[in-house]
């Protein structure tokens, strides 16, 4: 059987009907007067909000009855008054924009669309218009895939594109006793399809929650007639202002759960004969019932089978700092916005370091794990390729100096054993329900002994090659970089003219500096600096890295990724930034403290006791000799004032060493 994915794009939700409907007539109307969106304006308050009010009252009456309302709902706490309260707050924020601007059409499309859908709805019926929305969403949806460097599907399908198919295997499961017809509508019959088939296989707990299988249909179940209140649609009877498409039973729509099983079973049967199986199915949790329970059911019922699906791959919800991603939490982050701050690589190793069937928590300190997991590797390929290229330079050279020595000793068996160890256990991860992240773990541990063993000096560098070259395939497998070298992240050595010539231009430049710093006599510190310049400013850009090492030997040179290389330089100087202006910091808070201490010192040591009213008597050089009512003061008081005008001489002199007087 061939590898197959299949895609299906949901084109018939309440959610997306109305949308595509709302905004088909919102484009036919750009033109409305102010009169219309004040009419506009009070029966989306009477619709959306159950609010009596008119456009006139608004700021004064409507406006603080609607806060009040979204008050109530937050100080509740719970999640669904949350949601609520969220949504709320998005039609008040629809009001004030039209309240604001009702000459905007942008301004005023949220309240005009509810009257217009009210009025004209029914007469939007054309599956064209519907079929152009979706695809602006696949486009969307696409395009986000493709930024995170996830594969495209070998089948792409549309149910749009597969209506006859539909037909036909809702009629299949008709005839075989499955299904029954109800005013135009197709059902299927949980009841009779439960006397010979188990139903509900994954989440057989849920099957009686009305709420979940109220999910999907929404407002477009209501009025139905049905045998069970467990049956569900295959063939929708369409209502005005649903797209519809023709069939035995009249005008209607597939129902939510039909599409999939139609389409894949339709795309596995054409790729591998009479294929009746599904190896794998996957989607999210939130799907195993009732969407993957009736995808399994439907396609049971057409093939009378046991078992249509061999194994489910659920994934996890994904929260954000420990809350389930939600807008009324204001914690919603959409894949673009979180490539603006990460890279692609970046957030796919956060996708691989949690099990696929558990929660994602999206947090800083998951991501800053993940970023380090990443950049760890990418310097490791990246120096093993610098390494390996290095050396296969230097012995294929005419003049290549040769060691009469291997290099197979205890640190290379040992290090041989290890990567022969991590290979069998990231075998076994795999193996283990694809628990990508402990085998990840496993390479990270291997990449950590492996630097330990090249921060010691002479490498085998034909074992580093081999280790390199196998984590860069894993790498690739996980889609952390592209197919193409043997180590690293998609470089290629092929090179022409023109892409040397940038190179040939800064090494001319950096030559003529040198050369004019030579003539000119000029400190060897200049010499380094342009060094470091051409180090970490001129080669940057272009893609290669300059690593210093120890005195006597050469710096290794690395082929990187130009954006890559700039943010670790801006990192750097960021970094160095920072430290600096720490630094300065740390310097003016003890120069203050300094300057604090020296002004302690500005009042002359005679004048230190001077006016403090519990002393009454002094000496000759202003120390105290009696206390307020004229007693002398005792000897450890004595000693006391003595030892605070010694401190005050010390700190007077100090003072005037500064400044000079007290003036």
């Amino acid at each position: 059987m061939l590898p197959i994915l299949t895609t299906r794009r949901k084109l018939l939700s309440m959610q997306i009907i109305l949308r595509a409907r709302q905004n088909h007539l919102l484009a036919k109307k750009p033109d409305r007067s102010l009169s219309e969106v004040k009419e506009a304006f009070a029966h989306f308050l009477k619709t959306q909000l159950k609010v009596d009010g008119t456009w006139d009252k608004f700021k004064t009456q409507v406006e603080p009855e609607i806060l009040a309302t979204i008050q109530a709902l937050r100080s509740e706490g719970s999640g669904a008054s949350m949601d609520e309260s969220a949504k709320v707050q998005a039609k008040l924020t629809a009001l004030r924009d039209a309240f604001q601007d009702p000459t905007s059409k942008s301004k005023t499309d949220a309240v005009f669309a509810p009257i217009l859908d009210e009025r004209h709805g029914a007469e939007v019926n054309d599956p064209q218009i519907f079929r152009r929305f979706t695809a602006f969403w696949e486009k969307d949806f696409t395009n986000d895939m493709t930024a995170l460097h996830v594969l495209p599907p070998d089948v792409l399908t549309r149910v749009s594109e597969f209506l006859p198919e539909v037909v036909d295997y809702v009629k299949t499961i008709l005839d075989r006793g499955y299904a029954y017809e109800s005013q135009g509508s197709i059902y299927f019959d949980v009841v009779r399809f439960r006397a010979k088939h188990p139903y509900a296989k994954l989440e057989p707990w849920s099957a009686t929650r009305e709420d979940l299988l109220m999910e999907g249909e929404g407002a477009l179940s209501k009025g139905e007639v049905k045998k069970n209140k467990a049956d569900f649609a295959l063939w929708k009877r369409s209502k005005p202002g649903e797209p519809m498409w023709d069939s035995p039973w009249g005008k209607g729509r597939p129902g939510w759960h039909i599409e999939c099983s139609a389409m894949a079973s339709w795309v596995v049967g054409k790729f591998d004969g009479d294929q009746q199986t599904l190896d794998i199915h996957s989607g999210g949790i939130d799907l195993a019932f009732p969407h993957h329970d009736n995808e399994i059911a439907q396609a049971e019922a057409f093939y009378d089978c046991k078992q249509w699906v061999n194994y489910f791959f659920h994934s996890g919800h994904l929260h954000i700092e420990g809350s389930k991603m939600s807008k009324s939490l204001k914690n919603f982050i959409t894949i673009k916005q979180a490539l603006e701050k990460y890279s692609p690589e970046q957030l796919r190793m956060l996708f691989i370091m949690a099990p696929w069937g558990s929660m994602l928590d999206f947090k800083e300190s998951s991501m800053q794990e993940a970023i380090n997991a990443e950049t760890t590797l990418r310097n490791f390929v990246t120096n093993v390729r610098a390494l390996v290229e290095e050396y296969e330079a230097s012995i294929y050279r005419p003049d290549a100096q040769f060691s009469d020595k291997h290099e197979v000793n205890e640190k290379e068996s040992k290090l041989l054993m290890s990567f022969s160890g991590v290979q069998h256990r990231v075998h076994e991860c795999l193996c283990d329900s694809l628990n990508v992240g402990a085998a990840m773990r496993e390479i990270l541990d291997l990449v950590a002994e492996t630097n330990v063993y090249v921060a010691k000096g002479e490498t085998n560098t034909h074992i580093l090659g081999k280790i390199g070259a196998w984590v860069t395939r894993f790498l690739k497998m996980v889609g952390l970089c592209s197919d193409g070298p043997r180590f690293g992240y998609g470089y290629s050595s092929g090179s022409n003219s023109r892409d040397l010539m940038p190179f040939l231009q800064v090494m001319s430049a950096f030559r003529d500096q040198v050369r004019d710093l030579a003539r000119s006599k000029a400190d060897p510190s200049e010499i380094l600096k342009i060094c470091d310049r051409l180090r970490d400013q001129d080669l940057i850009p272009l893609g290669v890295m300059l690593d210093d090492r120890e005195p006597g030997k050469p710096a290794l040179v690395k082929l990187m990724d130009p954006k890559e290389l700039t943010k670790i330089r801006d990192e750097k100087l960021r970094k160095e930034e920072e430290k600096r202006l720490a630094k300065e910091e740390q310097k003016r808070k003890q120069e203050e403290k300094r300057l604090a201490k020296l002004m302690k010192g500005k009042v002359s040591p005679s004048d230190l006791f001077l006016g403090r009213k519990e002393f009454s008597q002094f000496d000759e050089k202003g120390i105290p000799t009696h206390d307020a009512d004229g007693k002398e003061l005792s000897k450890s008081a004595r000693k006391k004032v003595q030892k605070e005008y010694d401190q005050q001489v010390k700190a007077h002199e100090e003072y005037l060493a500064e400044f000079g007087s007290t003036k």
